[in-house]
């Protein structure tokens, strides 16, 4: 069974449906396949079904080619089984500048 952070983020997930809040949880090691693991248990998929509408998962997105399978799982979460209504996504703002990002419409030079 997938067993990390268990006991602060359901505390988390369940404080924040009680009080109408939002937890915003971000993976930020999509190499560990924490989202997979997420939704492959059912004690997490459970507590999901209950609180997920105050839940929003988002993938770091700077981590290819693991983002798109991040992504995928997040997708089946919210669109086959309903489990979270927010999906959200982790952008780091070093990274668009070192992939030649700039202001809109300029494209900068690598570093």
């Amino acid at each position: 069974p997938y067993s990390g952070k268990q006991p602060f983020i359901r505390a988390a997930m369940i404080l924040c449906a009680k009080y109408g809040r939002y937890l915003i949880w971000g993976d930020g090691d999509a190499e560990a396949w924490q989202w997979d693991r997420l939704a492959s248990d059912t004690n997490w998929r459970n507590i999901l079904s209950q609180t997920g509408k105050y839940v929003v998962l988002e993938p770091k997105n700077n981590i290819y080619p693991v983002w798109w399978e991040a992504q995928s799982t997040l997708f089946g979460l919210w669109l086959l089984q309903n489990m979270t209504r927010n999906l959200g996504a982790w952008d780091e703002s070093w990274y668009w500048t070192s992939a030649g990002f700039g202001e809109p419409n300029v494209t900068l030079a690598p570093e």
